[in-house]
Parts: C-alpha cells; sequence; structure tokens
C-alpha cells in the first residue's frame, strides 16, 4: 500500500506480517522509517537513507518482501533484507521531474511509477544483467500523474469514464431510469464530456469542444435542455440540441480574469457566472438581436467568486469570495423579470413590501461577515428564508430572515472544510468536502442547526484503531506532539467514508420538477467519481 500527499507523512504496510505490525514511512525528509510493533509499544527499528530529496511514494511488496521507494530526486530505490540489513538498489527513472508515486504490481515482477513529467515508468527485473529496467510512457498525460492503479490481471486499465478531477457534473434533466441517464462532466481539460446509460454501462455520446482553457462550471437547466460551460478562457457557452447535434453560442463575458462558477436561475431566463476578477456576471438572452448579453456586478467583491446561488424568486443572487464574505444581491432586469410576478424582493418582509422596483441591478441586500476565511458552497432553503455557506476554517453558517433583522448560527467542525452543501429539506443539509464522505446536518424545533453523522458510515475493526493509536502515539512522541493533541486525530468517531477516496468537491441534487425534498443527490470529488446517493427510509427528513 503506497500513499503520497503534499506534506503529509506517507506510508507501507508489510502487509505479510500478521495484524500490520510492520510499518514503513517517510516524515516529511527524504528518509524512510521502519517501525514494528513490541508488546504495548512501536519502536523504529531501521531507517533507510538513500533518496537525496523528499521521499514521495512508498509500496511494500508481500509476496517478495520488498519496499520500493521514489522520490522527488526523480529516482527509485528497491530495497531487499539481507540479514538485518536493508540494501538498496538504484533504478534510474529518466525523468526530468519529480516521482510522485509508485505501485507494485499484483504479481510483483514489475512497478509503476507516476511523475510531475507527464510519464509513467514501467519498471522490470532483467535477470541477465542484474539491473532494474524502466520503460517510459511518454505523451499521454498533459499534466503531472498523481497516482497510479494496477488492474488485477497485472495490466495498467484505464477507463473512459475514471476521470481525475471531475470538474461540474450536471445531470441531464430527462432521465429514464431508476437515476438520471445523461450526465455532463468536464475531465480536467477543456472539453464537456457527455455520457449516456445503456442497459449496464456507460458510454460517451457527445464530446462539447469550443473553449481553449479548463471548463470550471457547467449548469444544465431542467426546462429548456440547455447547457451553460464557463471556462478559465474567460468566456461562457450555452449549448443547444439541434437534433442530434450540440450548437454552442457566445456568451461574451467581459471579464479580465478566470469564469469559475455558473448557475441558471430557476426560471431558466438567466445565468450568473462568477469569476476571478471580483465581479459577478448576469445574463440573459436578447430576443430582438438573437444574443446573449451580460451585464456585470462590480467593485462589490474583494476576492474571487467562489460560488453563487440563485433565490427562488429569480431575483436575489446569494454569491461567496476567497474574501470570507457571504453578500445577497439584487439581479433585477427590465424586460427581463416581471414587477408583477407576485414574487416580492424581501419574502421575509411579508406581502406587500419590497416591490422589484425598489431595488435596482446590482443593488447590495446583504453583507454577511461570519468567516474569516474563504467561503464556499452557498445555497439557499427551498423557501428561501434560510441561507447556508462553508467556510475554510471547518465552520458552516445558517442564516435566517436575510435582509431584515438576520439570526445567524455557525456549527464548528472537528472534521475538515467543507466545499459545498445541499438543501434537501427546509430543515436538512447535506455538506460535503475534505472529509470525502457527506456529512448530515439538521434544524430542531427551536431552529438550531447541529450535525448529525456522516452518511457513508464504516465500521473500524477495534485492532486497527489500537495499533494505529498505539503507532499514532509513537510518532507523536518523536515529532514533538503531545499525546493528548494527537489524541483527536485517532478517535473512532472520525468516520472517513468508502465511496470517494479524496475530496468530494461538488453535490448536485437529483430531483425532478415539483418535489420538494431531495432524496437522491449526486457527489463528485477529485478523486475522477460521481457517486449517485440515495437517503433511505431509515434517515428522516424533516420537512
Amino acid at each position: 500500500m503506497g500513499r503520497s500527499g503534499g506534506g503529509d507523512d506517507i506510508e507501507g504496510w508489510n502487509r505479510a506480517l500478521c495484524s500490520g505490525r510492520v510499518v514503513a514511512f517517510c516524515p516529511n525528509n527524504h528518509e524512510v522509517h521502519i517501525y514494528k510493533f513490541f508488546g504495548e509499544k512501536w519502536e523504529r527499528i531501521h531507517v533507510l537513507q538513500k533518496h537525496d530529496q523528499i521521499v514521495s511514494g512508498i509500496d511494500w511488496s508481500i509476496k517478495t518482501n520488498k519496499i520500493v521507494t521514489v522520490s522527488h530526486d526523480r529516482n527509485s530505490y528497491v530495497w531487499n533484507q539481507e540479514a538485518s540489513e536493508w540494501v538498496p538498489t538504484l533504478v534510474i527513472l529518466r525523468l526530468n521531474r519529480a516521482a510522485l508515486c509508485v505501485q507494485w504490481s499484483p504479481k510483483e515482477n514489475k512497478f509503476a511509477v507516476g511523475s510531475g513529467a507527464k510519464t509513467v515508468c514501467i519498471c522490470y527485473y532483467e535477470q541477465e544483467n542484474n539491473w532494474w529496467v524502466s520503460k517510459l510512457i511518454r505523451k499521454k498525460h498533459n499534466s503531472s500523474v498523481t497516482s497510479v492503479a494496477w488492474h488485477p490481471n497485472n495490466q495498467i486499465a484505464q477507463l473512459d469514464l475514471s476521470f481525475t478531477w471531475a470538474f461540474g457534473v450536471r445531470w441531464s434533466p430527462s432521465g429514464n431510469t431508476l437515476a438520471y441517464a445523461v450526465v455532463a462532466f468536464c475531465p480536467n481539460n477543456h472539453e464537456v464530456h457527455i455520457y449516456k446509460f445503456f442497459g449496464e454501462k456507460w458510454e460517451r455520446i457527445h464530446v462539447l469542444q469550443k473553449h481553449d482553457q479548463i471548463v470550471s462550471g457547467i449548469d444544465w437547466s431542467i426546462k429548456t435542455n440547455k447547457i451553460v460551460t464557463v471556462s478559465h478562457d474567460r468566456n461562457s457557452y450555452v449549448w443547444n440540441q439541434e437534433a442530434s447535434e450540440w450548437v454552442p453560442t457566445l456568451v461574451i463575458l467581459r471579464l479580465n480574469r478566470a469564469a469559475l462558477c455558473v448557475q441558471w436561475s430557476p426560471k431558466e431566463n438567466k445565468f450568473a457566472v462568477g469569476s476571478g476578477a471580483k465581479t459577478v456576471c448576469i445574463c440573459y438572452y436578447e430576443q430582438e438581436n438573437n444574443w446573449w448579453v451580460s451585464k456585470l456586478i462590480r467593485k462589490k467583491h474583494n476576492s474571487s467568486v467562489t460560488s453563487v446561488a440563485w433565490h427562488p424568486n429569480n431575483i436575489l443572487l446569494a454569491t461567496t469570495s476567497t474574501d470570507g464574505k457571504c453578500r445577497v444581491f439584487s439581479t433585477f432586469i427590465k424586460g427581463v423579470d416581471s414587477r408583477d410576478s407576485g414574487l416580492n424582493f424581501f419574502p421575509w418582509k411579508g406581502s406587500g413590501s419590497g416591490a422589484s422596483g425598489d431595488v435596482k441591478f446590482g443593488e447590495q441586500i446583504a453583507q454577511l461577515d461570519l468567516s474569516f476565511t474563504w467561503a464556499f458552497g452557498v445555497r439557499w432553503s427551498p423557501s428561501g428564508n434560510t441561507l447556508a455557506y462553508a467556510g475554510h476554517n471547518s465552520m458552516i453558517y445558517f442564516i435566517e430572515d436575510v435582509g431584515s433583522s438576520p439570526k445567524a448560527q455557525n456549527v464548528a467542525l472537528r472534521d475538515l472544510p467543507l466545499c459545498d452543501i445541499l438543501f434537501v429539506s427546509e430543515k436538512m443539509v447535506i455538506g460535503v468536502g475534505f472529509d470525502c464522505n457527506p456529512m448530515i446536518f439538521t434544524s430542531d424545533e427551536t431552529g438550531l442547526w447541529s450535525f448529525v453523522k456522516f452518511l457513508d458510515e464504516r465500521k473500524i475493526e477495534p485492532s486497527s484503531s489500537k495499533y494505529g493509536s498505539q503507532l499514532s502515539e509513537a510518532l507523536g512522541k518523536l515529532y514533538g506532539q503531545s499525546k493528548g493533541a494527537n489524541s483527536d486525530t485517532v478517535e473512532s468517531s472520525r468516520l472517513r467514508g468508502g465511496a470517494h477516496e479524496n475530496c468530494i468537491s461538488c453535490i448536485i441534487p437529483l430531483r425532478k420538477p415539483g418535489e420538494s425534498v431531495v432524496r437522491r443527490f449526486s457527489t463528485s470529488g477529485l478523486d475522477g467519481k460521481v457517486v449517485i446517493w440515495e437517503l433511505d427510509n431509515s434517515i428522516g427528513i424533516p420537512q
């Protein structure tokens, strides 16, 4: 087992020994430390020193009892245990960038190395020459190779739908199976891929190519069946399906920085774009000129706009920014929004107050200074009476009656920060983020919000908790951490999910028009997975 991550220790267990009593890890430097469990404590028995720079990957073979290490020094070593010593053999990878990850093949006759050189090295042993040889897979990646995985048949397999960093996943509104059967996503490049579910597998049916740089946001309208995309190239496209083809229409956003997020309004007659230019673009269609026009909300944000959310009345727009603030704006556009639509600007004031003409386009209704860190994932409740967003300080904020006399609550998490949230009902929220596991929050009868549980709970074996706790305590003492400070990191109540293996960056409701409660939703993340969740009857959803 090998793991790599920025700034974190990496480790490889000797899986051939009972209960995993020997472990090798890198303490974030150029060494590899091997610890063994004796009775009631862990003791260091070896220190492997050969690399010149930080070790970025370790894997320990089961059958042959060999350790392979890779490093930012662009080399690899295969370590064989001879008597009581570990003897290294250099493997020249022929790389011009750092090696990032490594894994033995199932038969352990070769291993794969991912690198920052956009290259994968397949290394094997030549008996006749008594050395390790590397063969390179070049010109297949456009950026660093962050992980490798062997198929059980001893070959590395690449699946069409197993993409890296799933950006902007959106589902078609016209699903014809139990879950929505068509999905659009960006595979971390300038394209948008559309897949459809046929029988028992997903097949790619369209590739939308118009952007010049990475696509950072996608939204698929429910009523009009239009797809809107935004990109780091500062442009937006609205895609209309004509027969079997998707036809793009350019929307010039007039930005000097990347577009970061996008969302259709509830009536789907306009959409909002957040950007790195501290600007929000409100785009609408002009029938007389047959084009899309963008109006800008400028000079209201002090940093990049990370998320946007429309109020159900189609007028108010909430935003979050890396300046730590959440803001609410008016987006009323004459000729697009109706004054006598019956939707008041301020639903919390009651009927008859806050007519549409009272507030101009771009006027700031509220500014919430609850977080001192980056803010993400703003959402309105189904009624529009509650606003929620997440902070990068592991906090989630709930605000009621925004605009008149706001009542704010904050829920502090003992786990990692959230990236996005979703109201499944008026009193229940699902949050996703760096814990790789959806979290459930509910509001009680008094309106007090609290964390309930992780959605994807897994049981932890007592033995692994015991050894993990003792190992962590030993390492904490070794690197100057106190026992008390370390105990929180090994609590059995901190359950990580099994469906996702990396940060969950997006959560999307799978709800048919007219449904008031979300029982099915999808999540996507940096592990390249799109997971569909369904809340079963055991989870009571408060209305």
